[in-house]
């Protein structure tokens, strides 16, 4: 258990991290709407974890609680407001804010919420994985966004993410992760769907059709959907076995895998900050573990 939970949360990071290069491929491609993509690829993983569910377990359950509804909702609302947000905003100037204030919340809301206990060493790996994590999304700029909408919007995200893994650690205590993520998927897809329905019907017709007659798509679907549901899996099974205030700020080292993947797979450059940033991030790491 001592090392368990540490590889299942940076298991979390990489699998996330692979994620966002698979959807970068997908919504590069023409007419693709990020928000009716989002109702398909969740829709996907709901069936996923479906699947995991039945192949490994099925636990009795009474039912949903108001933990996994407020779950769900979090997950949605942060959702929604990220691809609002980089609808009218440069992603790389507001995405180092939204990492840096869900890691820092999420340890926050786990000492105050959950009456967990740190180290001055915890605190520093904190601000150690915050500080290179900036730097990994920045290459080493300091970026100073305007007060606009999409600042707004993304502070929101942040907020309702690091809610959603505090919630998530309360609710592993009556239920198993396989099912906490089958539940969640399943509401995630049921308020997406409804969402574009209302107000994006034409967009998601669209983009149903150029994923129906891609095969390519439809594989990275795949692939994103089964790298998405077995990482956050392992999430919660990390969370159910370690502090919130441990496992989420690892969970937040994902800027350091998706450098690394972004490199290999999709040729961006990497220049000295980003090794900085990456060293640091593995020293959060190291403060964090002892």
């Amino acid at each position: 258990m001592q090392y368990l939970w540490l590889a299942l949360a940076l298991f979390y990071a990489i699998m996330h991290a692979t994620v966002s290069v698979i959807d970068k491929k997908i919504i590069s491609t023409k007419n693709i709407d990020p928000l009716a993509l989002s109702a398909i690829r969740f829709g996907v993983n709901s069936i996923t974890s479906a699947i995991i569910l039945l192949l490994f377990i099925t636990p009795t359950y009474n039912g949903l609680n108001t933990n996994i509804l407020l779950l769900s909702t979090f997950y949605f609302l942060a959702a929604i407001t990220y691809f609002y947000a980089i609808k009218i905003e440069d992603v790389s100037k507001i995405i180092p804010y939204r990492d840096a204030i869900v890691t820092k919340l999420s340890f926050i809301l786990a000492i105050i919420i959950l009456k967990e206990t740190t180290t001055l060493t915890n605190i520093f790996g904190i601000l150690a994985i915050v500080f290179g994590g900036y730097i990994v999304w920045t290459d080493g700029k300091i970026i100073k966004p305007k007060f606009t909408k999409g600042l707004v919007l993304i502070g929101i995200s942040a907020v309702c993410l690091a809610l959603y893994g505090i919630i998530a650690k309360i609710s592993l205590i009556t239920i198993s992760p396989y099912l906490l993520s089958f539940f969640m998927y399943t509401l995630i897809t049921a308020y997406m769907i409804t969402t574009n329905l209302i107000f994006n019907k034409k967009k998601l017709n669209e983009t149903r059709k150029i994923i129906t007659t891609n095969k390519k798509l439809i594989l990275l679907i795949l692939l994103a959907s089964i790298t998405a549901v077995t990482g956050v899996t392992a999430l919660f099974f990390a969370l159910s076995i370690e502090n919130a205030s441990k496992v989420l700020p690892i969970a937040g080292t994902l800027p350091l895998f998706a450098a690394i993947m972004g490199k290999k797979f999709l040729n961006e450059s990497h220049g000295k900050e980003r090794i900085i940033g990456a060293a640091i991030i593995i020293t959060g790491i190291f403060l964090l573990y002892i």
